[in-house]
């Protein structure tokens, strides 16, 4: 246990603050055991402990009561006053906080102390506060489940894409991480159904995807970012460690009209490429950098990602890490404000051109086994994400539908409510252009392809009008192939969005 804390604390000698965070940590323990394995939470703060300071966890528990652990810390520094530590007593030099400690079965006390390291570099301690706003929106996935549970909300979308045909009604199976009963990394479980690549456990959902071909999961939040009357705050947190550099997520933020449900790269073997325009976050093993994306070409902005950020702070696969984006129309910060590491703090080449974003989550894997290391075993990731902040948010609507995935002929299709007034039909596809009637098939109609850049690509996308009322429909193979494809189609993912 002494040893996984001392990683946790590769941090530099910048003033920093041990946080033990119950909804941002996990663990998983045998009865009996006499050395629990804790997380914290640790926490790059303003005036916090130095350098040659000293810190002990003592965790206790009585058969009355649930767990918890006292967080006691002396300072060589008889000034240090240590902030923004929710139950936390100050004194000078000397404090104390009461914490919970999860599934801790025996008493456990370990020391502590703070090293130095190399430094972050750059180190930002700009406070990480939104703009005040009383209509911000967050999202917790608040919720315990004994077992990993597919994940399904009115506030979010979920698409989900597999390029190679004999994965388009079943993905491929693989290890996602959390046991079967939530334990947590690197504890894993069997998943092998789309149902089951986006799940939750202990307060925060996961996505999963492994796939030899091309495989996506993109979450859609029924809120836009909108940044019109100046900066604004996008925050979520996400875990760090990664298992191949083929497997990684990406952050898109769209307007509505250019919005393509599965958005990709220009590059990739599948799908349509970049939305027409779009501001997109992209994570890689150094780090976290944006682009823009303006009539279809896309532009890196600068990003600080010259080193792996393994050797710039702890990664981990069960810590979730707050990555925060402050965008306004003339400029882009991303950074980890937790540790003070900025990857990019800098002017656009020109102003956006919109002020209001569709917010994307989007997870891809490109044959995650491919292209390891050497030295190294490469698999797929699972992503944590939690805690997920806009601090302005608009809302839209997004209506969902009963099935997932179709490919036979006069399929009905059934949504949660009836289409309002100027509504969008949203869906991908693949082989041949679905018909869809909703009339109950007296008439047919292929949809219409939403925005994107010409490609040779064997599937599309759909932003089609629906008429006001509807609430089912049906959908049949068209004769018009999409591109090329030597077998047979689908058509997947239906949702009506409005505003």
């Amino acid at each position: 246990m002494r040893a996984m804390l001392r990683r946790l604390l590769r941090l530099s000698a910048v003033p920093l603050l041990l946080a033990c965070a119950p909804a941002a940590t996990e663990s998983s323990t045998q009865a009996g055991t006499t050395d629990t394995p804790i997380v914290l939470r640790v926490a790059l703060r303003d005036s916090a402990l130095v350098v040659g300071d000293t810190a002990q966890l003592t965790v206790t528990r009585t058969p009355a009561t649930e767990p918890t652990g006292t967080l006691t810390f002396t300072s060589s520094d008889t000034t240090v006053v240590v902030v923004a530590a929710t139950g936390l007593v100050t004194t000078r030099g000397a404090g104390r906080a009461t914490i919970t400690v999860r599934q801790a079965t025996s008493s456990a006390a370990v020391e502590l102390t703070v090293a130095s390291a190399v430094a972050p570099s750059p180190v930002d301690t700009t406070p990480s506060t939104p703009p005040v706003n009383a209509s911000a929106w967050r999202e917790t996935f608040t919720g315990e489940t004994p077992v990993p549970t597919p994940f399904s909300s009115d506030d979010w979308n979920v698409q989900q894409y597999s390029r190679d045909e004999d994965t388009w009604l079943k993905p491929s199976a693989m290890q996602a991480q959390h046991a079967h009963d939530c334990g947590g990394p690197p504890l894993v479980h069997t998943i092998s159904t789309y149902a089951q690549q986006v799940f939750r456990c202990r307060d925060h959902v996961m996505t999963a995807v492994s796939e030899g071909g091309y495989g996506t999961i993109v979450l859609t939040p029924n809120r836009m970012l909108d940044w019109a009357a100046g900066e604004q705050v996008l925050r979520f947190a996400v875990n760090t460690a990664t298992q191949s550099p083929r497997d990684w997520w990406a952050v898109w933020l769209t307007p509505f009209a250019d919005v393509l449900p599965v958005p990709t790269y220009d590059w990739a073997p599948a799908l349509n490429g970049y939305p027409r325009t779009s501001v997109m976050l992209e994570q890689s093993s150094d780090g976290v950098c944006p682009a823009v994306v303006v009539n279809y070409v896309h532009t890196k902005l600068p990003c600080n990602a010259w080193q792996a950020l393994s050797e710039r702070m702890a990664v981990s696969f069960s810590v979730r890490t707050v990555i925060e984006l402050r965008i306004s129309r003339t400029h882009i910060k991303v950074w980890m404000p937790e540790h003070g590491i900025v990857f990019t703090d800098a002017d656009l080449p020109a102003p956006l051109s919109f002020t209001q974003g569709v917010v994307q989550f989007a997870h891809y894997s490109y044959n995650p086994a491919k292209d390891c290391p050497a030295g190294k075993t490469c698999g797929p990731n699972t992503w944590h994400w939690d805690d997920i902040d806009f601090s302005n948010p608009v809302p839209f609507r997004i209506i969902k539908a009963d099935v997932r995935a179709v490919n036979g002929d006069n399929v009905r299709v059934t949504f949660s409510a009836p289409a309002p007034a100027n509504a969008t039909l949203r869906l991908t596809g693949g082989g041949y252009h679905p018909l869809l009637s909703f009339d109950n098939g007296v008439t047919w109609v292929q949809p219409t392809t939403a925005t994107y850049k010409p490609k040779d690509a064997p599937e599309a996308q759909y932003a089609t009008p629906i008429p006001a009322g509807v609430s089912s429909m049906l959908v049949k193979r068209g004769p018009v192939m999409v591109d090329w494809w030597p077998n047979g189609w689908v058509a997947r993912d239906f949702t009506i969005w409005s505003r």
